[in-house]
């Protein structure tokens, strides 16, 4: 679970991107969709969700939406998981989870999809196959565009946080 509710604004972003820079953002001042994958490599779901992200992520190809990946793992780390899962959009490490006491995680992953404007909109927790694809879905209508899957048929069903 996580204390932040729909219609919460989004906190502050803090971190540390792959290269070792630091890295902060304001929700509040964003024009477009964000969406926040929070995840860590020792879990599982997280393991599991990075590969159908990726394919949301070159799914809807626009400058109206964002995908940013925090992880809770040092930047070297990170690193690797995008060699690992073929990831390319961004990766900010969450090493002494400021960002992620900020939006009061208890698990991971959890996504957080945050309307222009800096407000949340959606919470989804754990690897939870129609949510994903539902999210891809309500992606695909607020950019105006076909949705596509996001899942592959192998996939559990669900993936509990």
């Amino acid at each position: 679970m996580t204390a932040l509710q729909i219609g919460d604004p989004a906190p502050l972003i803090f971190g540390t991107t792959r290269n070792g820079e630091p890295y902060l953002e304001d929700p509040q001042g964003v024009r477009h969709i964000l969406l926040l994958a929070f995840f860590k490599e020792s879990c599982a779901a997280s393991r599991r969700i990075l590969p159908a992200l990726e394919r949301l992520h070159q799914a809807y190809r626009t400058d109206h939406w964002r995908l940013l990946g925090i992880g809770q793992d040092p930047p070297e780390t990170l690193q690797e998981m995008a060699r690992k899962f073929q990831i390319s959009f961004p990766l900010i490490a969450d090493r002494d989870f400021q960002t992620s006491r900020s939006y009061r995680l208890t698990h991971v992953p959890t996504l957080f999809l945050i309307s222009p404007g800096g407000q949340i909109q959606r919470i989804l927790i754990g690897f939870h196959r129609e949510e994903l694809e539902d999210l891809s879905r309500t992606l695909a209508r607020s950019l105006s565009q076909e949705p596509q899957p996001i899942t592959q048929a192998e996939d559990p069903p669900l993936q509990p946080a």
